[in-house]
């Protein structure tokens, strides 16, 4: 099955994830590629549709999160970890993460994420700010 109509699941590697699915279990967020032209975004879709919405702004997307409510989903482009609404707008950049390695958005505001080639863990707030 493609991941959507003229898609492929886009995969940085083997470690790295390319969908998640809500806490609620209502809505599925994806990282896919366009067959004809190679650019990937992040499409989200509730799980009891079958057509799904590219979210504008999330040009190179891989390895999307949502957070607690579903209400936001995590990604990483651009050498950055950002975020955007599930329901669209513009992007926000939340920290500098020259690797995609996942992360995990926890109910406290707090993104753990793997960000770094080195590897290792970094925390950030769901607002962006400092990164320990």
């Amino acid at each position: 099955m493609p991941a959507a109509d003229g898609t492929s699941f886009a995969l940085v590697d083997r470690a790295t994830p390319a969908l998640d699915v809500s806490a609620d279990g209502r809505a599925l967020a994806w990282s896919a590629c366009e067959n004809a032209s190679g650019a990937c975004a992040l499409y989200v879709r509730p799980i009891d549709r079958f057509d799904a919405t590219r979210l504008a702004g999330t040009d190179g997307a891989t390895a999307p999160f949502f957070s607690p409510d579903g209400r936001w989903i995590a990604f990483f482009a651009d050498g950055k970890l950002k975020k955007i609404a599930t329901s669209g707008g513009a992007p926000s950049v939340l920290a500098d993460a020259p690797f995609a390695g996942g992360g995990a958005w926890g109910r406290n505001g707090r993104i753990v994420f793997s960000g770094l080639p080195a590897g290792g863990l970094s925390l950030v707030s769901d607002q962006g700010g400092a990164v320990t």
